[in-house]
This record gives structure tokens, sequence and C-alpha cells, in this order.
């Protein structure tokens, strides 16, 4: 559809953007030094995925709305990570280096999380029929590629990355509807169960991505204000 497109070319222009801020050698000292990148991986699919399955099981949700949350807390980081990174002075390079390396371990670890805690509510067989594979190798590529060009871009032509940089800034408000965790869970949600099964619970990534956007905007503009 014409929203999924825009939002497409929105996600592709940020990270070409937040390419433009990488510098190689630092992306080669982290790889390095992997104890942040370690970590981030631990908590993607260690800790999430064992919050969502408790929160499930603590609030007493029915198999449709656990499923719902299972389903989010166990999808790989998404861009918007990154954006509230360079926003808030991080590291970039670690933040992009995490997001993509998470988005390849999303290809063995979402099936295997969802096994692990979805078996409660679902069949085997059905938990590995959910991943889109698919659309998991379609999120790194998107988010390496343009990150990749930028990185070119910020090697030979200084002003154009600046340049580029400018027109992001424009653009990262609406970036919350490109985080990976909504839009990968929605893919799921949707292949693996009927609307008529699902009904409302489809609308749980979207408000996810939402309050997600809107904390990360209130952090953005707690640490300006500070600053």
């Amino acid at each position: 559809s014409a929203i999924e497109a825009t939002l497409v070319i929105v996600v592709i222009q940020t990270m070409l953007g937040l390419g433009c801020t990488m510098d190689v050698t630092l992306i080669k000292e982290h790889l390095r030094r992997p104890s942040g990148i370690a970590i981030a991986a631990s908590c993607q699919f260690g800790i999430m995925p064992f919050v969502a399955f408790l929160m499930a099981k603590t609030f007493g949700l029915d198999k449709t709305a656990a499923l719902a949350v299972l389903v989010t807390g166990c999808c790989p980081g998404g861009n918007l990570s990154n954006l509230l990174t360079y926003f808030l002075y991080g590291d970039m390079n670690l933040s992009i280096l995490m997001s993509s390396i998470s988005t390849v371990l999303a290809l063995v670890f979402m099936p295997f999380c969802l096994f692990i805690y979805g078996s409660s509510w679902i069949s085997a067989y059905t938990i590995g029929t959910m991943v889109p594979f698919g659309g998991v190798i379609l999120t790194l590529i998107m988010t390496l590629f343009p990150v990749c060009i930028g990185m070119a871009i910020k090697a030979r032509y200084e002003k154009v990355a600046n340049s580029i940089l400018k027109v992001r800034l424009l653009t990262w408000p609406t970036i919350e509807t490109g985080c990976q965790n909504s839009q990968l869970s929605s893919t799921i949600l949707k292949m693996a169960f009927a609307s008529d099964v699902m009904g409302a619970y489809f609308l749980f990534p979207l408000y996810y991505a939402l309050f997600q956007g809107l904390e990360g905007l209130a952090m953005v503009l707690a640490f300006r204000m500070y600053r």
C-alpha cells in the first residue's frame, strides 16, 4: 500500500542519514571488543521474551492476548533505538551494530524463544510456521544497505553527508512506525492467525510502537532540556 511504501522510504532515508554519522575505525573496535554487543543480545533474546511471558502469566491473559504480547517480546530491536541514540548523543556505531546483529540472531532465536515460552498456548508446528524469515532478512537489508551507502558518502563527500543529516532530522518523528519490533510482530500475527481469531489484538504492536515512540520523545526532550 501507499502507507507501507512511504514507511519503507522513511526508514531507508533515516538509516542513510545515520550511516553518515558512523566511523569504520570505531566499528572495528566494537567488533574486537564485543562486550556491548553481547550484553544487548542477551537482553534482547534473554530478558525481553521472559518478561513478556511473565506479564502474560501474571495478568492471566487469554491465549490470543498472551501470544500478541509474547510475539512482540521475541522480536529483535528496531530502528527507533538507533534514532534515539543519535539524539541522546550515544554511540551510533555500537547502536547500529547491535540492531543489525540482533536481527541476524532473530533468524534462530525468535523461533527458539517462541518455542520455549509459547508452548503453553500453541503447538510446536504452529510456532515453526510463525516466523517470517523473509521479512527478517528484508529488515536486515533495509538497515545495512542504506547505512553502508551513508558511510561511503561520508568518506568521500562530507558536505553531501551533512546535507543528508539535515534532511533526516526533519523526518525523525515518524520513524516510530518503522520500528522492527512492531512490523515483525504484526507480520507474524497476520501470518499465523486469522483476523477473526486475533481481533483487536492485531493492534497491540501498534500501541507498543506508539508508546515506545512517546517514551523516546520524552527522553530526548528531558535530556535536551537538562543539557
